[in-house]
Formats: C-alpha cells, sequence, structure tokens
C-alpha cells in the first residue's frame, strides 16, 4: 500500500540521489575526507532513505497499537467467514492466493477486494481441530 504512493517513491529516489553524491565524489578524484565533506546530502540522503523503507514497518506498528488486531475467522466448506468486531466478510477460498507457514503461524493472502491482505493465524489458536488438520484442509481447498 504505502509502496504504491508516489510521495513515498519521490523521496526514496531523493534519498537514493543523495546517497550517490558521496561515491560521485570519491569518483570524481577527491579525497575520502573530502568527499564526505563535500556530499553535504549524503547523511541526509541515509536518514530519509532510512525513514522510508522503515516507514511500512513504523506505520504498521502504530496501526498495530491503536487497534485490537485479533479477529474470529470460522472456516466452512466453501468460505471463511472473518469476523473482526466491526464487519463480517465472507472470503472463497478461490480468493486465497498464497498460504504459508512457519512453526507457529498459518499467512492467508487473499484479494478479496482487490488489494492483497495477509491474515495471520497462531497455529495455538484454534478452538476447533488442530494446525494439522487446518494445513490438509487448506491444501485440499486450494487443489480444487
Amino acid at each position: 500500500m504505502i509502496w504504491h504512493n508516489p510521495i513515498f517513491i519521490l523521496f526514496l529516489f531523493i534519498g537514493l540521489l543523495l546517497i550517490l553524491t558521496f561515491p560521485g565524489y570519491i569518483l570524481d578524484g577527491y579525497p575520502l575526507y573530502d568527499a564526505f565533506r563535500t556530499a553535504i546530502g549524503f547523511i541526509p540522503g541515509i536518514a530519509l532513505t532510512i525513514i522510508i523503507i522503515s516507514a511500512p514497518y513504523l506505520i504498521g506498528r502504530k496501526i498495530h497499537k491503536k487497534t485490537n488486531p485479533i479477529i474470529q475467522i470460522i472456516f466452512n466448506d466453501d468460505y471463511m467467514i472473518i469476523n473482526n468486531s466491526h464487519k463480517i466478510t465472507k472470503v472463497s477460498y478461490h480468493n486465497l492466493k498464497k498460504i504459508r507457514e512457519n512453526k507457529k503461524y498459518f499467512f492467508l493472502t487473499t484479494t478479496e477486494t482487490g488489494n492483497s491482505i495477509i491474515y495471520t493465524i497462531d497455529k495455538n489458536s484454534f478452538t476447533v481441530g488442530t494446525a494439522l488438520n487446518f494445513s490438509v484442509f487448506l491444501k485440499n481447498k486450494l487443489t480444487f
């Protein structure tokens, strides 16, 4: 979402250009100290690039603190029902694009509204069935 924003892309591009001033002066033959002193935009370029690259993480962390990220997902034979306390959504298994898992979580990527949404499901949070049963269930749904 944030990487589709042209303003963020513009600032990332400016930051990278400012970073490149330092190697540019070195390639022009300046000694290292003089190149660093002359490349006024080098340090701001690094700062700007770090801020822009970390923005999705920082914004996501801020949103995560403000909202209650816990939702209820019910898996039926034809679709999953997602209840996030203010909206109930039915998502067909046809809209599941990727299923990934690690030791602790399942990651379900859907495109139910045209945007990609990733649902993270803790493997210890099942009230019916087990994580292993769920993994088999999802693999069967993706091979229909």
